[in-house]
């Protein structure tokens, strides 16, 4: 799964002058989450759950299965703004010279 409708969203709610800000913003914010405390995240919990007797195997496989759930989370929120992101959109258009 790719990241485009994320990033085109925030260049269409972004103006001109800051889309830039808002892409770097964006793309460092997932940066950090993602690929800083995720892969933490899951080797702590993988960690936990062998501890309390499951294979380090199946420890993994359930880290790994819960941490997918807040890429649901997210998609979910998605969902549920796409509404207030068009009526963005719709204001933006309306008020831009272009």
């Amino acid at each position: 799964m790719t990241h485009a409708p994320f990033y085109s969203g925030i260049q269409a709610l972004a103006g001109p002058s800051n889309r830039g800000t808002a892409a770097a913003l964006a793309n460092l914010s997932l940066t950090v989450v993602g690929l800083g405390f995720g892969p933490l995240l899951v080797g702590v919990m993988s960690d936990g759950f062998a501890s309390v007797g499951l294979s380090s195997g199946a420890g993994l496989r359930w880290a790994l299965v819960i941490a997918e759930f807040p890429a649901l989370f997210g998609a979910a929120l998605m969902f549920w703004s796409r509404k207030y992101a068009v009526a963005e959109m719709e204001e933006a258009h309306r008020v831009s010279p272009n």
